[in-house]
């Protein structure tokens, strides 16, 4: 039972019965937010330090999305700036245009369990469904499906009945690469999460990396040639070099430079324009920043968190052209959902594998 309810809730943050949304947000002070910055062994590619001496800096407020208990997932920007990001446990899609003062709703709410929402090279909103597993062994409802950004549209690009998609990546091409959300089975102990890879025209998927323990976060190097990968249930980072057609592993190109600890584990992840990775960590309220290579040399707290307040940090986004970092958190006691600010090392990675092509 202990392990079916963390399971429910990593990644996916507080699910309950699904209630209104807060049409209005709240901003944060008018103070610079606190900015990681190149110093000490922070400008190493094999830094020294660890986490207990590791650049820290805390975050601020900066977007209320709402009271009810739910938290944000699946931050990303649009082409002109707008921000889109889906309510864990309500099915629904919000955006919010600069400056960023309101939020609408554009999808929902549902019977869907949204987890992350990616922009396609065409302006399409592209969202991993984590579905509903019916009983323990029935078939999954997991898909990823295609909308317009007004919501319209809806098409089903991976169909259910085999995976449990938490989140996605675009490569340059017009494919994606997309982590199959699942855990352990009863017997055995053996892990059944994975990556795949789907082709820009969507008919062929093929396996990365198997037996995984609920991978979850996923990003893309600006090369395109380093995928990385967090999974959550057995807290580990993955850094994985990937072959010339993108799809097969390059010899000896898979490292786990980084295990986490503590409740939870790690959930979405990006990267800004110096290669480094930005890692929420769902249950610790906080967010870890590897350089390229996949050494700690960093990290963001949320406020509040040593009280125990928005500790379901899942999601993460750099605001095109800036280092704006955001950080969207929902809260264990179900006292709503915020989107936090910092500053990153560099700026975004604003590259062609998301949507400039």
């Amino acid at each position: 039972m202990k392990r079916l309810l963390l399971h429910l809730a990593v990644g996916t943050a507080a699910l309950v019965v699904p209630v209104a949304l807060v049409a209005a947000a709240e901003v944060g002070t008018a103070a610079p937010p606190a900015a990681l910055t190149y110093s000490g062994e922070s400008k190493s590619l094999v830094p020294l330090a660890g986490t207990n001496d590791v650049q820290t800096v805390v975050a601020e407020k900066w977007l209320l999305v709402t009271e009810q208990p739910h938290g944000p997932e699946g931050l990303i920007f649009d082409r002109i700036g707008n921000l889109y990001l889906v309510v864990v446990g309500t099915g629904s899609v919000l955006r919010s245009a600069p400056p960023y003062r309101e939020l609408t709703t554009v999808y929902g709410p549902s019977e869907s369990r949204f987890t992350a929402v990616k922009i396609h090279k065409d302006g399409r909103l592209f969202l991993c469904d984590l579905g509903v597993k019916q009983g323990y062994r029935g078939d999954r409802t997991g898909r990823i499906v295609a909308m317009q950004p007004d919501g319209s549209n809806l098409e089903v690009i991976v169909p259910a009945g085999r995976y449990t998609p938490d989140d996605m990546v675009f490569d340059d091409r017009g494919g994606f690469y997309f982590t199959d959300f699942q855990d352990y089975t009863d017997a055995g102990n053996t892990a059944n999460g994975a990556v795949y890879h789907v082709s820009p025209d969507f008919k062929t998927i093929t396996p990365v990396l198997k037996n995984l323990a609920s991978p979850n976060g996923i990003a893309l190097s600006k090369s395109g040639s380093t995928l990385w990968v967090t999974e959550t249930f057995r807290q580990q980072l993955h850094r994985l070099a990937l072959g010339a057609d993108g799809i097969t592993l390059a010899p000896y190109g898979h490292m786990i430079p980084y295990h986490f600890s503590g409740f939870g584990g790690p959930d979405s992840a990006t990267i800004d324009n110096d290669d480094n990775v930005y890692v929420a960590c769902f249950g610790g309220g906080r967010v870890l920043v590897f350089n390229t290579l996949g050494n700690l040399i960093g990290q963001v707290l949320i406020p509040g968190r040593e009280s125990g307040w928005m500790l379901a940090s899942t999601t993460v986004a750099i605001v095109p052209g800036t280092n704006d970092l955001l950080i969207g958190a929902g809260d264990f006691a179900g006292r709503g959902g915020w989107i936090f600010k910092a500053k990153t090392f560099a700026r975004s990675w604003d590259g062609a594998y998301q949507f400039q092509k």
